[in-house]
């Protein structure tokens, strides 16, 4: 890709409709004053990319919290105190079918995993009463 085409694409990406009337500081408005502070010195190019990427990130974790999902179950297993057993729901929690360790992809297997780590460095665990 030439110089030519990426000023394009840039020109194209700062004047998208999609980005009219964001304010990246809008985003930002709950993180740390020195944050903020760095942010509203970013270029109106380099605001448009961090807009993108916490959107990126925003629908990234929402597709790992779905009910079922590698790294939800792995969240839960963690919660109720099970052992790891990767395994998830594509049709949501405990809908058929179950797929296990052995039908999963590494990045599948990553992401339970990680749900579980997660939770264990969180200490969210349920509490048993005695009834």
């Amino acid at each position: 890709m030439n110089d030519q085409r990426i000023k394009a694409l840039i020109s194209e990406i700062s004047s998208d409709a999609f980005y009219e009337g964001i304010d990246i500081l809008d985003i930002v408005e709950n993180v740390h004053p020195s944050t903020r502070c760095a942010v509203s010195e970013l270029s109106k190019v380099d605001r448009l990319r961090l807009i993108t990427k916490l959107a990126q990130f925003e629908l990234d974790g929402l597709e790992k919290a779905n009910h079922g999902s590698p790294y939800d179950r792995g969240t839960a297993d963690s919660y109720y105190g099970r052992a790891k057993n990767p395994h998830y729901y594509p049709n949501g929690s405990y809908n058929d079918p179950l797929m296990t360790e052995k039908e999963m992809t590494v990045e599948q297997i990553q992401d339970y995993n990680n749900g579980f780590d997660d939770n264990e460095r969180d200490g969210f665990f349920k509490e048993w009463t005695d009834s």
